[in-house]
């Protein structure tokens, strides 16, 4: 356990420290902050046509909380960008750092030094908290921004039609209800799935040697699924649900598919399964 804390600190370290993760946290912000500018200027509008007598589009339908950018009602556009971008922006930090090591040889010293086991776990959770945050942080970042030019109304359920939030909706109650518990709700399930993913794709590095193929495979996996996602369902005439990594972040992707309870628990389940099994099979193998 000793040398499980301690590794974990070490790559918790580097992980944070990473060039690539301040990268990868600017680009996300960037995306973030260019969101929220649209959605202050949309309510900005929003309240001169109201004002002009034209059409009642209800005050919360553009409050911080309906314009937060995993809700996206005030620009679906920019935070469609930055979720439709999420699955890269959390692996490029560290989920191939096992890879690179592999290949200069330092993963070896490490074995040496510690049981592979603790070695592996400490570069997992290093992945998973790093891709946590790489989400996490931006999805705070966003809320605040618009708190700070945005009213904080509770969005009232005749402003439905502008938000499109559904019945079986994840937490739809509580978004309605107490949409700050929606906000840590949503947040926390992002920076679960996001470290989930990026352990994936750290474990899958035990077997992808090419670092690029790693990252960008990976993100175009998230967008073929996405894509199977969208219109399975749909050619074989079945009531659908959201399997997609994307729109699992996103409520404003998730198109006529809601987010729900078990298949976001199946999605996470399956990666973080995959993740171990692919981690340990590469314990027993030889490193050189």
């Amino acid at each position: 356990m000793s040398h499980l804390v301690a590794l974990l600190r070490i790559e918790l370290d580097k992980a944070v420290k990473n060039r690539w993760f301040a990268a990868s946290l600017a680009a996300a912000l960037f995306i973030v902050l260019w969101s929220a500018e649209s959605s202050v200027a949309v309510h900005g509008i929003g309240h001169q046509i109201m004002q002009d007598g034209n059409e009642w589009a209800g005050l919360t339908a553009s409050s911080a909380y309906a314009s937060w950018v995993v809700v996206g009602t005030g620009d679906p556009f920019r935070s469609g960008i930055l979720f439709f971008l999420m699955p890269l922006f959390v692996v490029v930090p560290y989920s191939w750092t096992l890879r690179a090591d592999m290949d200069d040889g330092s993963i070896a010293q490490q074995y040496v030094r510690c049981p592979r086991e603790s070695v592996l776990v400490a570069r997992y959770f290093a992945a998973f908290i790093t891709s946590g945050l790489a989400v996490a942080i931006p999805l705070i970042v966003s809320l605040l921004v618009l708190l700070c030019f945005l009213p904080a109304y509770t969005p009232e359920v005749v402003s439905n039609l502008y938000i499109g939030m559904q019945p079986h909706e994840l937490w739809a109650r509580e978004f309605f209800t107490t949409p700050l518990l929606y906000v840590i709700y949503s947040t926390l399930l992002a920076f679960a799935l996001c470290g989930l993913w990026g352990g994936l794709v750290l474990a899958a590095s035990t077997i992808i040697r090419n670092r690029i193929a790693l990252v960008v495979g990976s993100f175009l996996l998230t967008f073929a699924i996405r894509l199977i996602n969208q219109w399975v369902f749909y050619i074989l005439d079945l009531s659908g649900f959201t399997f997609s990594l994307t729109d699992l972040l996103y409520h404003g992707g998730s198109g006529i598919f809601p987010r729900e309870a078990v298949p976001t628990a199946v999605v996470a389940l399956v990666m973080a399964v995959g993740a171990f099994i692919l981690l340990f099979s590469h314990k027993e193998s030889d490193v050189l």
